[in-house]
C-alpha cells in the first residue's frame, strides 16, 4: 500500500504554486447545485457567526481571531516528472476555484478593493515565462475557467463537455449565492480574508503505487464512483505513464458520451453479459460489481487484465482492448442505441419495432453475435433483431409468453448465435420457439403459426402493451400494402401513447348492450369469450373512444370510417373506387371485406385475416 503524507494547507496554501493535473481514472465534474450550495453554507455560516461590522478596517489579524474551518481531506500524487496530480477531492477543488473566480470579479467591481482582487488573483492563475497557468485549469477544465475568469458565460453541451458545461452552471449558483450574502464592501473584503486564510483542509500526497486502488477505496464521499469509472481506474493505472494520455483519450470519446447519457455502465455490463453469460443466472454476476467479477478468474483467464506473473502481458490486452473492443463495441451499441429512436431505418426496422416492446435483449443478442470490425455487421443486426421480434410476438399469439422461460432462452439463444453465421438464426430462434409453445400448450407443434392457438388467443390473455403494438403492426401492414405512410413516430403514438385524449386504446367492437347479447343467445359466458377474440378488437384513439362509447355497431362504423385502415375496413366505403385497395388485397390473397352486422362469423372472419397477416408480417 503507497505511503501517506499528511499536510494541513489553508485555500491560501492550497492554490499556491501547485499545478493540479487530474489524473486518468478520474471521473468528469459531475457536482451540482445542492452540492455547491451545501459547501457554500457550510463556510459562510462559520464566517457569518462571527462576523461583525463594528467600524474597524478589514484585516487579517481580525480574521485570524474567527475559528478556522475545516472543509475536507483532499489527496494527490507525485508522479515522476514532478506532475502533481489529484487522486481524490477534485470536486471540491475545482468548486473552490469557482468561488475564487468569483470572488474575484466581486473585488474587480468594487473601488479600492484592487490589492484584495490581486491576491485572490493568485490563487486562480500564475503568470510565468512560457504563459499564463490555472491551477485547476487543465485538460477540461482549462476553457471554461479561461472564459470565466475573463468574464465570459457561455452553454456548454453536456453530452460532449460535461465538466464545462457544469462548471458553467455552477459558477451561476455561487455568483447568484454570494451576490446575495455579501451586499456590502466591508463583508465582502472580510469573507475573501477568512476564506483563504481559515478555511483549511488536509492534503495527503500518496506514492504513485496502486493509485487507482488508492482511489477506489477512499471513494466513499461526495459524488461516489460508479462502476465504469473504477474499472476504466484499473484498467488504465497498470498503463505507463508515457502512455496513458493516448489511452484515455481513446476510453473518454468511446465512454463519456454514454456517461451523459446515464448509459456507460449499462454498456459494460450488457458487452461483458454478451461476452459471458449463457445461463442467465450467471448474467447477475455482471449487474453490480462487473468491475470486480472481471478481474476474477474463470473471466480473467479470457480477458487478461491481470496477469501477476506476466504484467507486460496484462499492459498489451488492456492497451489491445482499449484501442479495438471498446471503440468497436461501444460504436455498436451506440449505433442500435439510435436506430431505436424515433425514426424508422427502412433497412433495420425491427430494430424500432423491438423498443416499442422494451426488448433490451436485443443489445445483449447483437453483442455477443457481432466481432470486432465484424464484416457482417449489418446482415446480424437485421437478421437478430427480426428473429428476437418474431419469437416475443409469436410466444404472445400462441399463449405460451413465460417472462421467466422468455429471459432463460435468450442466454441460450445468446451462447448459440455467438457460434454461428446468419443464416443460421433463424433455426436457432425457431427451435427455441417452438422448444417454448409446446412446454407451453402441452404440444407437439412443428410450425409456430397455428390457427386454433390464435383463435383462442385474446384480450384477456395478452398485454394491452402488446395488443397495442400488435394492431400498430397490422396498420402499417396495411398501409404499406395500399401505398400510405406511417412512420416510427406514428408507430410510437400508436404503441405508447395512453393519454385520455390523444392516446389510443384497445376497443371492444361489441359494446355491452342487450342488442349484443341477443347476438349470443344471452350467454353471458359465450358473450364475453367472442367480444375478447382478437377479431373483434381494434385499436382506437382516446377521443374516438370516448365517443363511441356503448353505441350500436351501426353507429361506431361512422366514427371507424376516419380511424385506422384495419378499423376502416369494416366500413363500405374503405373499398369503393380504391383500386390500390383490391390490388394489395388480391396480391396477398387477403379477403378484406366490408362487414354489415357484426356477429360471431364476422369475428371468425376478421381472426383468420389477422392470423393471415400475421404470417405475412411474421413470415
Amino acid at each position: 500500500m503507497a505511503e501517506i503524507r499528511p499536510n494541513e494547507q489553508n485555500i491560501d496554501n492550497v492554490f499556491t504554486g501547485t499545478d493540479y493535473h487530474i489524473d486518468f481514472y478520474q471521473r468528469e465534474y459531475k457536482w451540482g447545485e445542492e452540492q455547491v450550495t451545501t459547501l457554500l453554507d457550510d463556510i459562510f455560516h462559520k464566517f457569518d457567526q462571527h462576523y461583525e461590522d463594528d467600524g474597524a478596517e478589514p484585516s487579517v489579524e481580525i480574521v485570524e481571531s474567527y475559528p478556522w474551518y475545516y472543509l475536507s481531506t483532499y489527496i494527490t500524487n507525485r508522479a515522476s516528472g514532478g506532475r502533481v496530480y489529484v487522486v481524490d477531492g477534485q470536486q471540491r477543488l475545482t468548486t473552490l476555484t469557482l468561488i475564487l473566480v468569483k470572488l474575484y470579479h466581486m473585488c474587480q467591481e468594487v473601488e479600492g478593493l484592487e490589492g484584495r482582487k490581486e491576491w485572490v488573483q493568485q490563487h486562480i492563475i500564475s503568470y510565468s515565462a512560457s504563459g499564463k497557468t490555472f491551477w485547476m485549469g487543465h485538460g477540461k477544465r482549462e476553457e471554461p475557467l479561461r472564459r470565466l475568469f475573463e468574464g465570459e458565460r457561455r452553454e456548454y453541451n453536456e453530452t460532449e463537455h460535461l465538466t464545462a458545461a457544469n462548471m458553467m452552471e455552477n459558477y451561476g449558483a455561487v455568483s447568484d449565492y454570494l451576490d446575495e450574502v455579501l451586499p456590502i464592501q466591508h463583508k465582502l473584503e472580510m469573507f475573501v480574508l477568512y476564506f483563504l486564510i481559515r478555511v483549511v483542509m488536509v492534503r495527503l500526497d500518496v506514492e504513485q503505487t496502486d493509485v487507482p486502488m488508492v482511489f477506489e477505496v477512499i471513494n466513499d464521499r461526495g459524488v461516489r464512483l460508479k462502476s465504469h469509472e473504477i474499472l476504466k481506474g484499473k484498467l488504465l493505472g497498470q498503463i505507463p505513464r508515457e502512455d496513458i494520455d493516448w489511452y484515455n483519450e481513446i476510453w473518454e470519446s468511446c465512454v463519456s458520451p454514454l456517461d451523459a447519457q446515464e448509459q456507460a455502465d449499462d454498456f459494460f455490463q450488457t458487452y461483458f453479459k454478451s461476452q459471458f453469460s449463457d445461463k442467465r443466472e450467471r448474467s447477475h454476476i455482471f449487474s453490480d460489481d462487473y468491475q470486480r467479477v472481471v478481474f476474477e478468474d474463470p473471466y480473467n483467464e479470457t480477458l487478461g487484465f491481470r496477469n501477476n506473473d506476466n504484467p507486460s502481458k496484462a499492459v498489451a490486452r488492456v492497451k489491445d482492448f482499449v484501442e479495438n473492443d471498446l471503440t468497436y463495441y461501444t460504436d455498436l451499441y451506440n449505433r442500435i442505441d439510435e436506430l431505436g429512436d424515433d425514426e424508422l431505418d427502412e433497412n433495420y426496422p425491427a430494430v424500432r419495432y423491438n423498443r416499442l416492446n422494451r426488448m433490451d435483449t436485443q443489445m445483449l443478442l447483437i453483442m455477443a453475435a457481432c466481432e470486432r470490425d465484424d464484416s457482417q455487421e449489418d446482415e446480424k443486426v437485421r437478421r437478430i433483431s427480426y428473429e428476437l421480434d418474431r419469437f416475443y410476438t409469436l410466444l404472445r399469439l400462441n399463449n405460451a409468453y413465460d417472462s421467466n422461460q422468455f429471459n432463460d432462452a435468450i442466454y441460450e439463444i445468446r451462447s448459440d448465435v455467438a457460434a454461428a453465421q446468419p443464416g443460421e438464426y433463424r433455426s436457432i430462434f425457431e427451435a427455441k420457439l417452438l422448444e417454448l409453445i409446446n412446454d407451453q400448450r402441452n404440444a407437439n407443434l412443428e410450425d409456430p403459426f397455428h390457427f386454433p392457438y390464435f383463435r383462442q388467443v385474446g384480450y384477456q390473455d395478452l398485454q394491452t402493451t402488446f395488443l397495442r403494438y400488435f394492431f400498430a403492426r397490422v396498420e402499417k401492414f396495411i398501409a404499406d400494402g395500399i401505398g400510405k405512410d406511417i412512420q416510427a413516430r406514428d408507430l410510437y403514438d400508436l404503441v405508447r401513447n395512453t393519454g385520455s385524449v390523444n392516446g389510443h386504446h384497445i376497443e371492444h367492437i361489441l359494446s355491452r348492450n342487450d342488442e349484443n347479447l341477443a347476438i349470443f343467445d344471452h350467454q353471458e359466458e359465450e358473450f364475453e369469450r367472442q367480444r375478447n377474440r382478437l377479431g373483434a378488437l381494434l385499436l382506437l384513439n382516446g377521443r374516438e373512444n370516448q365517443s363511441s362509447g356503448n353505441e350500436p355497431y351501426e353507429e361506431k362504423l361512422k366514427t371507424y370510417s376516419g380511424t385506422l385502415y384495419w378499423n376502416q375496413s369494416l366500413t363500405e366505403s374503405f373499398y369503393h373506387s380504391k383500386p390500390d385497395h383490391q390490388d394489395f388485397f388480391e396480391d396477398e390473397d387477403l379477403s378484406f371485406q366490408p362487414v354489415e352486422t357484426f356477429d360471431e362469423d364476422a369475428i371468425e372472419h376478421r381472426t383468420r385475416l389477422l392470423f393471415e397477416m400475421t404470417k405475412r408480417i411474421w413470415q
